[in-house]
């Protein structure tokens, strides 16, 4: 299975009478004999509003066509068309029409894959693949991006360790029943490690071994020195770093998802890493000698 890949791809097909476009919901394909030479033929059905309409092929349909996943009247996944938002496009079409398409929320971001899916011969319920319901489920726990202390704060000092103050969340454990088949989808998340980039080209990665120990000074474990102050502008000043007028801290939290159907085997589940940007200022302290 390759689903879990990160693609995206965009899809366009041709408009046509706007009017028309607008009524047309849901189109599959149909074999139909030709009652003069009984050869079985490709019939593309849409339903318009409460009707059936019939067209010789896809190309006739009327309206910006997109691609979307549901079942057929066995409850075989499948694919088909409708000029409603979906979030599914084409990534191959082929000659026995099946396809390989991409689900893609976010525009830009990870996508799950479905590879070798057969066109919809009847009209189709429309929900949801238990990856995609997987996808959603977690995506609504692990959106939440990391909440990084910086210690000291608001800025650094140089030549002192400045230290990482974190507490990523527990796993993720959730399950739901598909409306199509009633099955039981479960899923899992957790974060698998926290990277830290400290904007001066250093980068630490913590695995969650070491999550109890991103605490704050003297004991925790993410920790870092910086040597040369920040001004602004970069180098105005003696000792400033010459490019930067503040460190481009960030940390992230580097995800591990899965997801199985009634008891089946996990199936990984590729979701994006969160991260939490700071603009982190250092400054520096000169001792001096007075009396």
């Amino acid at each position: 299975m390759k689903r879990g890949s990160l693609l995206s791809v965009a899809v366009t097909l041709l408009m046509a009478s706007p009017a028309l476009a607008q009524e047309v919901h849901v189109c599959w394909v149909e074999p139909r004999p030709d009652p003069v030479d009984l050869q079985v033929r490709s019939v593309t059905v849409c339903r318009v509003g409460g009707d059936l309409v019939e067209y010789g092929s896809e190309s006739g349909v009327p309206g910006r066509l997109l691609p979307g996943l549901g079942y057929d009247s066995t409850g075989i996944e499948c694919w088909y068309l409708t000029t409603g938002s979906t979030n599914w496009t084409f990534l191959t079409r082929y000659g026995d029409n099946t396809a390989d398409l991409v689900y893609t929320p976010v525009p830009g971001g990870p996508g799950i894959v479905a590879n070798g899916v057969p066109v919809c011969t009847s009209e189709p319920t429309i929900a949801d693949p238990p990856d995609v319901l997987a996808y959603q489920l977690i995506m609504e726990y692990v959106h939440q991006p990391p909440d990084p202390s910086l210690d000291p704060e608001p800025l650094g000092i140089t030549g002192m360790e400045t230290f990482v103050i974190l507490n990523p969340p527990p796993p993720f454990t959730g399950s739901l029943v598909s409306p199509i088949t009633g099955s039981l989808l479960e899923a899992e998340a957790a974060v698998a490690a926290v990277h830290v980039v400290w904007g001066d080209g250093g980068e630490d990665t913590y695995t969650t071994t070491l999550f109890p120990g991103l605490l704050g000074y003297p004991d925790g474990v993410a920790r870092h020195t910086y040597e040369a102050k920040t001004c602004d502008p970069p180098g105005s000043r003696p000792r400033c770093h010459p490019e930067l007028s503040f460190y481009p801290f960030s940390v992230s939290y580097r995800w591990v998802a899965q997801w199985r159907v009634d008891g089946g085997p996990w199936q990984l589940l590729t979701v994006p890493p969160t991260a939490t940007s700071i603009d982190y200022q250092v400054a520096e302290i000169i001792p001096l000698l007075t009396g």
